[in-house]
């Protein structure tokens, strides 16, 4: 249970840098179409900044952030799951580290380095676990050496399928994202020109009385 306290806390640690690398790369690389577009729905037809609707792009930027980090954090989980499972039911990670510092591309030698007691005897403390395990001693690290390639390549395709619907669910919400800043500014316009319209009209008619009281000469 110590070791999985640890563990836990490396997982938080973890996630609390890769989220961060994660939304400081996106915030860096937000595109500048969408910034300009934020910056011009802030200010009116005349010119004027617009406090209400620089509130308005500020909380619809928020909720795109908000979104973007619970995707991240769904995302996360399941991979802290995955390797936590790993871990407590497979091989713990603890091993798997010591492993790979004895790794050899050549499986046989990989095997006998994990084998020698000079090396740390991996194949021994792997057994001690599977006992705790109450798990057949059929089981040995050598299968999980010869399975090695196979957990690479499943692995390789679970973080690429990972990143890819992550990647896609952020595109698409930033595509929705712009095109309502899009309907915002033909909001904001009309209501500018009609406001402006109005006004137009209002000093016509202020000016109307005035015109017929003028006598005609």
């Amino acid at each position: 249970m110590d070791s999985d306290f640890w563990l836990i806390k490396a997982f938080v640690f973890c996630d609390l840098a890769f989220i961060a690398f994660a939304l400081a790369l996106i915030l860096y690389s937000f595109p500048k179409r969408i910034r300009t577009a934020i910056a011009k729905n802030s200010v009116r037809l005349d010119g004027t900044r617009s406090a209400r609707r620089l509130r308005q792009e500020k909380s619809e930027f928020q909720l795109l952030m908000i979104n973007t980090l619970v995707v991240l954090l769904v995302g996360l989980v399941l991979a802290n799951v995955v390797v936590f499972v790993v871990h407590r039911e497979v091989i713990p990670l603890p091993i798997v580290v010591a492993s790979m510092e004895q790794f050899h591309v050549d499986g046989y030698i990989w095997a006998n380095r994990l084998l020698d007691p000079a090396q740390g005897n991996i194949s021994h403390r792997y057994d001690e676990w599977l006992a705790t395990k109450n798990m057949e001693h059929q089981v040995r690290i050598e299968n999980v050496i010869y399975m090695f390639p196979v957990t690479v390549v499943f692995g390789c395709l679970f973080v690429l399928g990972t990143g890819f619907c992550l990647a896609r669910l952020y595109i698409r919400s930033l595509a929705q994202f712009e095109k309502n800043i899009q309907r915002r500014h033909r909001e904001y316009l009309n209501y500018d020109m009609k406001s402006r319209f109005n006004a137009v009209e209002a000093a016509k008619t202020r000016k109307t009385p005035e015109a017929k009281s003028t006598p005609s000469v």
